[in-house]
């Protein structure tokens, strides 16, 4: 993808981005009537939640339960985590809410707890019919309409009020019809309107307890002295030597018809869910999410569009050669490391030394029967000092492996090299690469790891500006494609490609210099900053700062090899 297409694609990924902005705005009007509406603080909206301090939350009486219990408190939000609480067979079942349901089948296994000696709580409003049948016939609840509600707890009489924002508020208040309680054995513990709100009954080894009014728990009414004496009341019914399990996986909507709800004509079993709540259906039933993943499933598509084109025609397979310096170089290195022996490589360096010398000047110093004369011979055919030559001669056979380390291998390497090009067994190679090889100069991942970051964070504030109704999110989720593109672009594109007969430079993310390294180039390295000269003039400033390891040190080995051919 060349600079232009970039460029056009970026401009219509802006534009389209600034009508959306531009559209989603809300205009003077309607910002003038929101400002008029009247605030309702959002702390008085969720009710029953359990860990909520809000007025109408549980978080309070939540507190107390721990507080009053000896074991641990746990929250059902499904039905197949129930399995992994500990001691759940023997635990003690609470629902507070508006309305409580579940399937037959799964209020069965409670049920059988509850008959080995286990306890359920339940105070709400409304029930599911498969488990109000359980308990009560028909008309089981009666109804008060009132500002204020009277509830005797043993022989005190306490009120109650319902309250909203800072107003006492008329409110529904239930209690029992105590015909229309099947168990005719429970006992209640609590009335209102000379009814009871609270009962206990038994159940084989368990205990029932049904409470009519769950608004008592919440925290506006529990910090008051006679809703603390409610609460009091309640948890004195509750085991302290058993877990409790919320049942918040039997929560049920007001909003929804309650008397079909759970009908269990409908149950399918255990695989059947009450509802989608995947983020798929949450994206989409929210438009704000909703025009943004289409957004961006429109940029994934143009991008694997331009990208997917070929940018060279199809070559064919040609078979690489085989790089005998690094083959000798790992042989080395893997006797080194095979036996942790400065000696074994010495012998290696010793015969390569002798087969040289046996190929080059037919002088055999391995089967030699007078070493001293084929020494002389070797002196005066290569042309070398004698007295260093005898010295390398009998270090290289020496029987004492103490005396070799790796810093006298590497005086013996040197040597050895050195007398190779004296010699002229070997030529200094004339090309930093050969053939169809080349050497690749790496820009370092620290920085086009960065843009990735900086875009995936702008990415996440973008989507959640969207789903908060700002259309200025949008511009944030361009600007997160601007960020990932460039640090991918940073990360996957090298500083440099060293090639045969010349060398490609990328000084910029869109663009790159050709250099030919057969007219000559002119290197100058200072302060961490290299910079190639060529002969028309043209010139390249790399930084090493911006290179990766490996990068420096082929830079380093390029810079000494154009030093070493103009000397």
């Amino acid at each position: 993808m060349n600079r232009r297409v970039v460029i056009a694609l970026l401009a219509c990924m802006l534009i389209v981005g600034g009508l959306f902005w531009f559209f989603d705005s809300p205009s003077e009007a309607q910002i003038q009537a929101a400002k008029k509406q009247k605030s309702i603080s959002s702390k008085w909206i969720p009710e029953y939640v359990i860990e909520s301090k809000d007025p109408r939350g549980l978080g309070f009486f939540n507190e107390l339960l721990k507080t009053h219990l000896e074991d641990s408190v746990y929250v059902l939000q499904r039905w197949s985590q129930l399995d992994s609480i500990p001691n759940h067979d023997s635990a003690t079942y609470i629902f507070v809410g508006e309305g409580f349901g579940m399937y037959s089948y799964e209020f069965d296994v409670i049920d059988t707890y509850v008959d080995s000696g286990s306890t359920i709580f339940m105070a709400f409003d409304q029930i599911t019919d498969n488990l109000y049948e359980r308990y009560f016939e028909p008309n089981a609840y009666l109804w008060d309409y009132s500002d204020k509600f009277y509830v005797a707890l043993g022989d005190t009489s306490l009120a109650y009020s319902a309250v909203f924002q800072n107003d006492t508020v008329q409110a529904d208040w239930y209690p029992f019809r105590p015909s229309c309680i099947k168990d005719t054995l429970y006992r209640a513990f609590a009335w209102g309107m000379n009814y009871p709100i609270a009962f206990e009954s038994d159940q084989k080894k368990g205990k029932v307890i049904m409470h009519s009014v769950p608004r008592l728990f919440c925290n506006y009414q529990v910090i008051t002295p006679n809703g603390f004496a409610h609460a009091s009341i309640m948890l004195r019914r509750i085991p302290k030597d058993k877990p409790v399990i919320w049942m918040e996986y039997g929560r049920q909507s007001m909003n929804q018809p309650m008397t079909n709800v759970m009908d269990p004509s409908e149950e399918e079993g255990p695989g059947e869910e009450k509802q989608d709540n995947s983020y798929l259906q949450f994206i989409m039933k929210n438009e704000a999410l909703r025009w943004a993943f289409l957004y961006g499933i429109l940029v994934f598509l143009l991008y694997v569009l331009f990208r997917a084109k070929r940018r060279e025609a199809v070559l064919p397979g040609v078979a690489e050669k085989r790089n005998m310096s690094l083959a000798f170089v790992d042989t080395l290195s893997s006797i080194y490391l095979s036996r942790n022996s400065p000696y074994s490589i010495l012998l290696v360096l010793r015969k390569n030394f002798y087969v040289a010398i046996n190929r080059h000047f037919y002088i055999d110093l391995i089967n030699t029967k007078n070493r001293e004369e084929d020494v002389n011979r070797l002196i005066e055919k290569a042309s070398v000092e004698g007295d260093e030559l005898r010295k390398v001669l009998r270090f290289v056979e020496t029987n004492k492996p103490s005396e070799v380390n790796q810093h006298t291998l590497s005086d013996l390497y040197r040597y050895i090299r050195h007398f190779y090009l004296v010699t002229g067994i070997s030529k200094p190679s004339a090309q930093f690469v050969s053939g169809d090889q080349h050497v690749v100069i790496n820009r370092s991942i620290l920085h086009g790891g960065g843009g990735i970051l900086v875009g995936l964070f702008t990415l996440i504030r973008g989507l959640y500006s969207l789903s908060m109704g700002s259309g200025y999110g949008i511009l944030l989720v361009i600007l997160a494609f601007i960020f990932l593109y460039i640090g991918s672009r940073f990360i996957s594109l090298p500083v440099a490609i060293i090639k045969e007969r010349e060398m490609i430079v990328y000084h910029s993310l869109f663009g790159k210099k050709v250099f030919d390294i057969s007219a000559g180039l002119t290197p100058l390295t200072e302060q961490g900053v290299t910079t190639l000269s060529a002969e028309n003039g043209d010139q390249v400033t790399i930084r090493h700062s911006w290179l990766s390891r490996s990068g420096k040190h082929a830079l380093f080995l390029f810079v000494e090899h154009i030093k070493h051919k103009s000397a």
